[in-house]
């Protein structure tokens, strides 16, 4: 033993080193990281990585896709809505009917129409009608004045249609697949000729591949869901846009659109309006790459107007009140594919289209975690589990406590809280409302 300690001295003297030695402290390196990663895969039995992070200590469980879907339900009051015994099949359409779509086959229909029996004013109506999917609701009519509607007998915000013939209330409802009963009754002078409820498309509260049972729950993820659930998609990164001037509409229609040129301050000298009476425009947007996109649009006019995405993302739009005859609005941010689009305004008397705007969004996982750290939140890697401390706390937020006390009350220009100053476009200061679905003449 002497022999070695003096031989290791003497090499130590001469600046080389011992190649037993090296190849010791090799062996401990590659042990050190063989435990580790085992202790790794050991406490992430979802086979997500953990790592240090002062919201969670390693160890605690991970949370679910099932669990968190379950905390967000409860959080925002949408648990009311499930039958006793409900699956979590349930909760993923209550959040994302979208993303529960078959796989094969054409897409189910997401709407129910009812065609509204006549009655004198402050007579009670009611239809049954049989909703075809489970998921958040919302209930348009087709018809003119001011009503009040109950589903399931829960009363709803009063209805006033408006100078297009269409009105939407305000307040989203969760609904279960089967039969419901929808009455209302009407105010003096109003009519109304068809009822509908349909789900919410553009509202999907989901990760990026859509909720999978079974699978660990990422701060990604989580960041994903509480976006889309807050509306702050309009926030992430811009990567491109293009714009489109209101005046080169594809089509227009009622022989009311016309194309105005000079005075004001249209962006090219000219705009579309509704000059002798409602209009619908038409326009045409193609996309080389899918993605997620942000319409915005700046209007003639402070009234409202009534936007579309292929017949699918329907909105109430509503221009920001300020200096001069044009002003900037957000129409959607949602999903689109790459190819053709058409993009419907229908427009009240008097109003117009100067420009459209489309912008392409970040969105990966990281963009949304970002967004998400400044509001204050305290969030992980996107690619790092999520566990019951951390997903606790992110529920115990002020700003996710306001959005749960007015999820299902978003509508026309209705938003579930005010952004920071500092993550609002200067032109465009409120956040979306979120889109409404009104009945659609049978020509749209």
């Amino acid at each position: 033993m002497g022999a070695v300690r003096a031989k290791n001295y003497g090499a130590r003297r001469r600046g080389r080193r011992d190649p037993r030695a090296r190849w010791r402290r090799s062996l401990g390196v590659a042990g050190a990281a063989l435990w580790v990663g085992w202790s790794a895969l050991a406490q992430s039995p979802l086979g997500l990585p953990q790592i240090d992070h002062p919201q969670w200590s390693r160890g605690e469980a991970i949370v679910s896709h099932e669990e968190w879907a379950r905390d967000l339900t409860e959080a925002f009051g949408l648990h009311h809505a499930l039958p006793p015994g409900a699956r979590d099949a349930d909760r993923f359409a209550l959040l994302c009917p979208e993303r529960n779509e078959p796989s094969e086959g054409p897409p189910r229909p997401l709407h129910v129409l009812a065609e509204v029996p006549s009655a004198p004013a402050g007579t009670p109506i009611r239809v049954i009608v049989d909703v075809p999917v489970t998921g958040l609701y919302r209930l348009s009519v087709e018809g003119r004045g001011g009503q009040r509607w109950t589903v399931d007998r829960a009363a709803l915000q009063p209805v006033k249609v408006t100078e297009l013939g269409l009105g939407s209330a305000e307040t989203l409802f969760p609904l279960t697949v089967g039969p419901h009963e929808v009455s209302g009754r009407l105010g003096q002078g109003a009519a109304a000729t068809r009822v509908e409820l349909a789900v919410e498309r553009t509202l999907c509260v989901a990760p990026s591949n859509g909720w999978q049972p079974g699978r660990g729950l990422t701060f990604g993820a989580k960041a994903r869901s509480l976006v889309h659930a807050m509306g702050l998609e309009r926030h992430l990164p811009a990567l491109d846009s293009f714009g489109i001037e209101g005046e080169r509409y594809a089509s227009a229609t009622n022989a009311s659109g016309d194309t105005r040129e000079g005075g004001g301050n249209a962006s090219a000298g000219a705009w579309a309006e509704a000059e002798h009476g409602r209009a619908e425009f038409r326009y045409r947007i193609d996309l080389t790459e899918p993605g997620l996109y942000t319409i915005t649009a700046r209007l003639l006019g402070e009234g409202r107007q009534y936007w579309s995405v292929d017949g699918v993302a329907e909105a109430w739009v509503e221009p920001e009140v300020g200096r001069g005859p044009f002003h900037w609005a957000h129409v959607a941010t949602l999903r689109m594919a790459s190819g053709h689009h058409v993009v419907r305004a229908r427009v009240p008397t008097g109003h117009g289209i100067d420009r459209i705007v489309v912008t392409r969004r970040s969105d990966r996982g990281r963009d949304y975690v970002d967004l998400l750290e400044g509001f204050g939140f305290r969030e992980g890697p996107p690619g790092a589990a999520v566990t019951r401390h951390a997903a606790s706390a992110n529920l115990a937020q002020p700003m996710v406590a306001r959005l749960a006390s007015g999820f299902l009350s978003r509508g026309l220009g209705g938003t579930a809280f005010a952004p920071p100053a500092a993550l609002t476009d200067d032109e465009l200061e409120r956040l979306y409302s979120r889109p409404l679905s009104p009945v659609l003449p049978a020509d749209l």
